[in-house]
């Protein structure tokens, strides 16, 4: 009997001990029960609570208010492009809206309230998901007013590529050498710009531009380079009369053309322009030059009555020695003889008519021959005419 009367007083010490225990885990499996309850019950048009908006706390706040903070804070914030290209680097300014960006309040709205219900039961989820939430300002892409900006973004960012070219410069042939362009392509740009949070201080892009190569390398016109050097280091010399005259290394380039293929554009074509000698010859007519004289014919009623003949003078061929200086040129070095030719003496003519009929026809056909091709017709008192 003793034994029992122990049991019974250890059982009743034992619950007499734990029973304000049990009370207290009941108050904590209540209080969880009211948090999942208000978890649960939590408005789906509001943010959690602690949620921030590019680092603002918005907890709390209905889609409208914002909504509205997404317009007033982001709808006209500066833009900055930064491109980086091998050519040349730039920096664009301007603001989102031209560039067809502005924040996309439905995604953003819809990433701020997502809270499904297996995390609504879970016990301060909302409270854990509102202090580690930091939603960022997702970017709505207006594709039309994106490709009017981009159309003006490529063409500054463009710079075409220059070609090799052979050239003259300061009386020598040298290489112009080519250089790369660069591009920037529509879809780098579409999705660099697509993946663009927006920041209330200014958003910054930056995109890489594409080397353009030439179509015609340094290497494409290395022949070329050499043909037109090799023609500027020939020996050549003008005879005219009994003196030689060298030509020299500047002059002969003067007189090179340099051009691109019409054919094919990676190629260039070097020519010998006779025209251009015209400068030079010029120069070099005056060591042989004798101006030519006058001739002076006299007439009567279009009849040569008298004349006093002018001496010839002397000049030089042009046509026919520039023709003969570009053969030898293109062929080997060489002396080449001027074509100096006579020049006849200028004719002037002192007219003198009759107050007769003959003398007013000379006069007539005079007058028709200088000016040109028209006809005169006089009447005369007699009633009749002449004509020429």
């Amino acid at each position: 009997m003793s034994v029992i009367r122990d049991k019974k007083h250890v059982l009743t010490v034992f619950l007499r001990r734990t029973k304000p225990y049990v009370w207290r885990w009941k108050w904590v499996w209540l209080g969880l029960f009211v948090v999942m309850l208000a978890q649960f019950l939590y408005p789906s048009d509001k943010a959690l609570p602690f949620v921030r908006l590019d680092g603002e706390r918005v907890g709390g706040q209905s889609d409208k208010q914002i909504a509205q903070r997404l317009v007033d804070t982001y709808s006209n914030v500066p833009l900055v492009l930064h491109i980086d290209g091998p050519a040349k680097q730039l920096t664009r300014k301007t603001t989102v809206a031209p560039a067809g960006l502005q924040p996309d309040a439905s995604r953003i709205l819809q990433d701020i309230k997502t809270y499904p219900w297996w995390q609504r039961i879970v016990p301060f989820s909302a409270i854990v998901q509102g202090l580690t939430k930091n939603q960022p300002i997702l970017v709505a892409f207006d594709e039309q007013q994106f490709g009017q900006y981009a159309k003006a973004e490529m063409a500054a960012c463009r710079v075409e590529p220059k070609n090799a070219a052979v050239t003259v410069r300061d009386g020598a042939v040298v290489l112009e050498p080519a250089t790369d362009g660069q591009q920037c392509a529509l879809d780098t740009l579409r999705k660099e710009f697509q993946s663009l949070a927006l920041e209330p201080k200014g958003t910054t892009a930056r995109v890489k531009a594409t080397v353009v190569k030439p179509e015609r390398s340094d290497k494409d016109v290395e022949g070329k380079l050499k043909e037109a050097q090799t023609l500027t280091e020939r020996k050549l010399s003008l005879r005219l009369l009994d003196a030689e005259y060298s030509v020299s290394k500047a002059t002969i380039a003067s007189w090179l053309v340099i051009a691109e293929d019409p054919k094919d554009h990676k190629k260039l074509t070097v020519d010998v322009d006779t025209k251009r000698m015209n400068d030079y010859l010029t120069e070099m007519q005056k060591k042989v030059y004798i101006a030519p004289g006058v001739t002076t014919i006299r007439t009567t009623d279009g009849v040569e009555t008298g004349r006093t003949e002018g001496p010839a003078g002397r000049g030089l061929n042009f046509s026919l020695t520039a023709d003969t200086l570009k053969k030898q040129l293109l062929s080997e070095d060489g002396v080449v003889t001027g074509e100096v030719t006579t020049m006849q003496p200028k004719v002037t003519y002192q007219r003198s008519y009759s107050p007769t009929r003959a003398g007013m026809q000379a006069l007539l056909n005079d007058i028709v021959a200088d000016k040109g091709n028209y006809a005169i017709t006089v009447r005369m008192s007699d009633g009749s005419s002449i004509s020429a």
